[in-house]
């Protein structure tokens, strides 16, 4: 199920409680139309399920800006030669 989207790039969350009582949310973010999908596993855990909701989609929305700007800083190749060779 998607949750949010930013820039165009659909993100999914899935929660998980610990034993302990504290919450840890994995997230997906998946490129349409190819349906390209990365994964992110949670590292961190969070005292309420709110907190690790919010701490995921702030993970999610700054991987996708790096992810845009990596793509811009990108060199692209050059060609050399006359045109039509």
């Amino acid at each position: 199920m998607i949750q949010a989207v930013h820039k165009g790039i659909a993100i999914e969350m899935e929660l998980h409680q610990l034993t302990h009582g504290y919450w840890k949310c994995d997230y997906t973010t998946i490129k349409h139309p190819e349906r390209i999908m990365t994964i992110h596993h949670g590292n961190e855990e969070f005292g309420t399920m709110e907190l690790a909701r919010e701490s995921a989609l702030h993970e999610a929305c700054d991987a996708i800006d790096q992810a845009e700007r990596q793509a811009h800083t990108e060199v692209q190749p050059k060609r050399f030669g006359k045109k039509g060779t």
